[in-house]
C-alpha cells in the first residue's frame, strides 16, 4: 500500500510541476535607444569578485537600450579575458537571462534582469540600480530581488574600450 501511495504522490507532483505557467515574466523596462552619455558604450564594463579576488564580470552596453552580461572568468587580466571572450560569447549570446533592457534616469543606471526562481520554471526579473561616478565608473548600489532586496552593494564596475565587441543581435528582447 506503501508503494501506491508514493507512486501516487510522485505522479501527482509531476503533473502539478509540468502544468504550471512557464512563461517568464515581463519586462518592465522597455527597450529604447541610450541617446545619452552618461556612460560608455565603445567596450565593456567589469568588475573583480571583491569576496575571493579570483574573478572578473563583464558587461555589455549598447545603444539601442539593452545590455549583455559577458560573463564571469576566472582570470582578473582583461587582456586574458578579451582572448577568451571571442570562444564563449556565442554560447552568452544563446541564453536568455543574459540579456537585459537599462536605462538612465538622473545618475543612476538601472539593469533589469532575469533570475532563476527554482522550483519554479519561470524566470523572475529584478532591478539592478547602479551609482554613475563618471562615463567610466559605475557601482552597483541596489536590487530588488527579494533575497537582497535590504542589502547596499558597493561593486565598482570600471570601463575598458574594446573594439571586437559583439554585435547586440538577440531574440529576447523586443
Amino acid at each position: 500500500m506503501k508503494k501506491i501511495e508514493k507512486i501516487i504522490v510522485s505522479v501527482s507532483s509531476l503533473i502539478l510541476f509540468y502544468s504550471c505557467d512557464c512563461s517568464d515574466e515581463e519586462f518592465s523596462i522597455a527597450r529604447k535607444p541610450y541617446l545619452g552619455n552618461e556612460i560608455k558604450t565603445n567596450g565593456y564594463f567589469y568588475s573583480y569578485d571583491a569576496t575571493n579576488n579570483n574573478g572578473t564580470s563583464i558587461k555589455f552596453f549598447y545603444r539601442n537600450g539593452v545590455v549583455l552580461s559577458g560573463g564571469r572568468y576566472s582570470s582578473q587580466d582583461l587582456t586574458v579575458i578579451e582572448s577568451e571572450i571571442s570562444s564563449h560569447i556565442l554560447t552568452i549570446k544563446n541564453e536568455k537571462n543574459a540579456w537585459s533592457p537599462f536605462e538612465v534616469k538622473n545618475n543612476t543606471l538601472i539593469i533589469e534582469t532575469y533570475w532563476d526562481n527554482p522550483p519554479s520554471c519561470k524566470l523572475r526579473t529584478q532591478r539592478m540600480s547602479y551609482e554613475i561616478q563618471n562615463d567610466t565608473t559605475i557601482i552597483w548600489r541596489k536590487t530588488d530581488h527579494p533575497g537582497y532586496k535590504d542589502k547596499i552593494h558597493n561593486t565598482v564596475w570600471y570601463f575598458k574600450e574594446y573594439y571586437s565587441k559583439p554585435d547586440s543581435t538577440n531574440v529576447y528582447i523586443k
